[in-house]
């Protein structure tokens, strides 16, 4: 019994505390769902509810470069890890990072 909760919990923290897994960066703006490859590199402009935000891929990481809104804490770093996310309130713009399961169930669906 103690070793099945043992690979429970290694299984879990494994899940959860992964390096990798993200293949992909999702942006929900206003407008709709927009899906980004993370091999490419580009800058993206994503119209949101008080403005534009800058949005740049580079090397498997995402980091929003500028944003109509006050606070900037959007700004305040870089995400590269599935399901790491970031989130501009007041702009309605949520960049996070994705994993293609194929459509499969994965440990995390219950």
């Amino acid at each position: 019994m103690v070793l099945i909760a043992f690979i429970f919990a290694a299984s879990v923290s494994m899940l959860l505390f992964s390096s990798s897994g993200a293949s992909y960066v999702q942006i929900e703006t206003p407008d709709g769902i927009f899906r980004y490859t993370l091999s490419e590199n580009r800058t993206i402009e994503a119209e949101g509810e008080t403005g534009i935000t800058t949005i740049r891929i580079e090397d498997g990481s995402v980091r929003i470069l500028s944003s109509p809104c006050d606070n900037k804490t959007c700004m305040r770093g870089s995400i590269s890890k599935y399901p790491q996310m970031l989130v501009c309130l007041p702009n309605r713009i949520v960049v996070s990072m994705e994993a293609d399961t194929g459509g499969e169930v994965d440990a995390a669906t219950f």
